[in-house]
């Protein structure tokens, strides 16, 4: 799925958070590893969505009290 349509499959599942996988892991496609999560990262936060992106590998507790933190942004710019 493109960053756009996971957005909405986050709106047609009513979740309560955002957390998408399988980006950036691997070089399997034409665009650079961290295009996805930077797009959907942008959308979300233009839409208000919670979003869950912790480093590749981290091991994360999802509750009310996670914080994101854009962790590629400083590897990118």
């Amino acid at each position: 799925m493109l960053p756009e349509e996971t957005i909405q499959a986050y709106f047609d599942l009513k979740a309560k958070r955002f957390f998408p996988i399988h980006w950036g892991m691997f070089s399997l496609a034409p665009h650079t590893w961290y295009e996805p999560i930077v797009r959907t990262s942008a959308i979300a936060k233009a839409k208000g969505i919670p979003l869950i992106s912790p480093r590749l590998g981290e091991l994360v507790e999802i509750n009310d009290r996670y914080e994101n933190k854009l962790w590629w942004e400083p590897l990118i710019n």
